[in-house]
């Protein structure tokens, strides 16, 4: 019984020694490897992505305005890609459920919506002084 407890502490020793010869035998191939740089010929830029910082590219933006069943209005913004990136059937900054009284608040406010999208202002917000502005009751 003694001499196998030896033979595994022995065994169990030597295996040790041997991961860690092998970890360190690794780890010297690794820094003994030099990799050569990319010229700019060799770089694939399909593969890049970038990150753009400021306002975004030159976009057309629309506007839609549409009837509520309440009899109300709201508006969609979407990009030149027909893609709606805001749906607003409500009062922006206002307590309650009500859409804009007509077409011409609608659009007055869809369209500064879009002016501020246009200068890279994500997400964009209104003031009550600008929905004053189009004529939007804010009381």
């Amino acid at each position: 019984m003694k001499y196998i407890y030896i033979i595994v502490c022995f065994a169990a020793f030597v295996s040790c020694k041997n991961e860690h010869e092998k970890v360190d035998t690794k780890q010297q191939d690794v820094k003994d490897t030099v990799v050569p740089a990319a010229s700019h010929r060799e770089l694939d830029t399909t593969k890049l992505h970038h990150t753009k910082i400021g306002p975004p590219a030159p976009t057309q933006f629309t506007s839609t305005t549409f009837k509520l069943t309440d009899g109300t209005f709201g508006y969609d913004i979407l990009n030149s890609d027909g893609k709606k990136i805001i749906h607003q059937d409500r009062l922006p900054g206002l307590p309650g459920l009500r859409g804009f009284e007509n077409v011409s608040q609608a659009n007055c406010v869809a369209e500064m919506m879009i002016q501020k999208i246009s200068k890279g202002i994500m997400p964009p917000s209104i003031t009550i002084e600008e929905l004053k502005h189009c004529g939007v009751k804010t009381e």
